[in-house]
């Protein structure tokens, strides 16, 4: 089981890579809820949800986006 600290690195790690690979998902990461340790208890549970929550935008976002492609490409 991972550990608060490495749940939130991973956390830093996709995020950075969404700005930096995805800067058009960027606005989404302000709609997603997020803990804020001073008021919140955050939990292990909560940051493996969030992580996945940011993995699943990723994903789908790629696959959207090669279905787009392959759209466009057929239609020249």
């Amino acid at each position: 089981m991972k550990t608060i600290l490495e749940l939130e690195k991973k956390i830093l790690r996709i995020t950075a890579t969404i700005h930096q690979e995805y800067p058009e998902l960027s606005k989404y990461l302000n709609e997603m809820p997020e803990s804020n340790a001073e008021f919140d208890d955050v939990t292990i549970k909560s940051l493996e949800n969030y992580y996945q929550s940011l993995e699943a935008i990723i994903h789908n976002y790629a696959e959207t986006h090669r279905a787009q492609k392959k759209n466009n490409l057929d239609n020249i």
